[in-house]
């Protein structure tokens, strides 16, 4: 007996000593593993939706308590804008579908403008629930999504709504730019339509990936696209043109989705498997020819004749 007990102790002392010498070992190993990047970005676009439905509600609020014409609106409009990257402008919506008060300044000259036929209109005032357009081109004339919530007062009824007109291009830009910053990786999005509302290639940026020329000869692209389109996250590759260089490359890719109000977007993370192409490249090394660096987010805007980021100043 005594020796069993000798011989089950030595064989738990063997265990604990084991286990003891694998934790540090694991923790090694953990802090090794590659950053979950696909987790990473949508959990940061996750995040900023979440803010603007933070900030839309409290902006129905002030609406509700001043009324959607009143001057403390005006502010909180203002204040809305302000606060969300690449937003076009801020407006509240009455029940006949016009626009009441518009947000900024410049935009003042769309009070009264009829777009009661705008589906998202339509859709909020059957529903009464926030609603997140698709990408349409708006009565401002640019290209853009339209995020609406309903303002209640206190019996109960519905007054309105509360208008973000947003550049989904500059909103995604202002999270995925720094989300991505010095990682070897890029990332776009697009709708379950096929309308890309995001690339590293802003030349790509509102194509239908389905429709568009440029995408018809790489057809495992286009497959990967149906897929992207079905499934609301998977992994795959595809073959398709690198950016700012000659040829294709073989990109390996996850994708996952980010939803407002029901509204799904693909978001999907790539890392480029030809060696050559997947680089970091020096910051400001990728100026192009207006010498504007693409890696910090800057575009040349052709009206204002100079580089900028377009979530901090728009395009006009």
């Amino acid at each position: 007996m005594k020796k069993l007990l000798v011989a089950t102790m030595y064989v738990l002392f063997c265990i604990v000593f084991v286990v003891f010498l694998a934790v540090p070992l694991y923790a090694q190993q953990s802090l090794k593993e590659p950053p979950d990047v696909l987790n990473s970005v949508k959990t940061a676009i996750d995040s900023s939706l979440k803010k603007i439905d933070g900030r839309l509600i409290m902006a129905s609020k002030k609406a509700a308590l001043s009324g959607i014409k009143g001057r403390k609106t005006g502010q909180a409009l203002l204040g809305l804008c302000r606060s969300v990257p690449g937003s076009i402008d801020c407006a509240t919506v009455d029940l006949s579908g016009r626009m009441v008060t518009v947000m900024p300044a410049k935009y003042k000259k769309y009070k009264g403008t009829d777009i009661s036929g705008q589906e998202q209109v339509i859709r909020l005032q059957k529903t009464g629930k926030p609603v997140f357009s698709h990408v349409f081109r708006s009565v401002e004339g640019i290209d853009a999504v339209d995020i609406e919530y309903p303002v209640y007062l206190k019996n109960k009824k519905l007054a309105g709504a509360v208008s973000l007109l947003l550049s989904s291009e500059a909103f995604l830009a202002s999270v995925i730019v720094p989300a991505l910053n010095g990682l070897p990786h890029e990332a776009w999005l697009m709708q379950k339509d096929g309308r890309i509302l995001y690339d590293k290639d802003s030349k790509q940026i509102g194509l239908m990936l389905f429709e568009d020329p440029l995408y018809r000869p790489y057809e495992n692209l286009l497959a990967a696209g149906r897929k992207i389109a079905g499934d609301k996250k998977g992994a795959g590759s595809y073959e398709f043109l690198a950016v700012g260089k000659r040829g294709t490359v073989r990109r390996n890719i996850v994708w996952d989705t980010v939803v407002l109000y029901g509204v799904e977007w693909r978001l999907v993370v790539v890392d480029v498997v030809d060696a050559a192409a997947r680089k970091v490249p020096m910051p400001g090394s990728d100026r192009d020819a207006h010498g504007c660096i693409g890696s910090a987010g800057y575009s040349w805007c052709e009206s204002s004749h100079k580089c900028l980021r377009i979530w901090e100043e728009p395009c006009p």
